[in-house]
């Protein structure tokens, strides 16, 4: 008895098994010896969010190897330029620890030279404490997700 399955790589479209366990799934093809392994994953979707005149959404994908994806979109519908942080932090079940992503932005107004909106799509490794440099007034930065020590 297995729990082998079925699989289609997504890639070359070659036929092969996939296992699932604990903390993600492994798959393979006959046609060679390579394996391809899928960590579990989380995905948090903030839905609608939104302060005053700007709003948007932020999306948080977390993955057993220890990967991330943070992405989302700022709108500003104001008179004004505004400066702003969005931040999505995640309990870890079971600890007093959290896995946190944020991003800075300006996002310009009606009477503003910046851009009303931000989009942004980061990926990485998760790190206990993650480098931060100063924002540049006019360009964003994304910090990838850490865990505090």
């Amino acid at each position: 008895m297995s729990d082998e399955l079925a699989w289609t790589d997504p890639d070359t479209n070659k036929t092969g098994r996939t296992s699932h366990f604990e903390r993600g799934a492994i798959a393979w093809t006959s046609d060679d010896d390579k394996t391809v392994e899928f960590p579990a994953r989380r995905v948090m979707r903030s839905g609608h969010i939104g302060v005053s005149s700007v709003g948007g959404w932020v999306e948080l994908v977390l993955t057993s190897a220890g990967t991330f994806h943070f992405r989302g979109h700022l709108q500003n519908s104001g008179f004004v330029g505004l400066y702003c942080t969005v931040a999505a932090a995640v309990r870890i079940p079971g600890t007093d620890k959290a896995v946190a992503a944020q991003r800075e932005a300006n996002v310009g107004g009606t009477t503003s030279i910046d851009d009303r909106d931000e989009d942004w799509d980061d990926s990485g490794t998760t790190q206990r404490s993650a480098p931060t440099g100063k924002p540049s007034p006019r360009r964003p930065r994304s910090a990838p997700p850490s865990t505090p020590p």
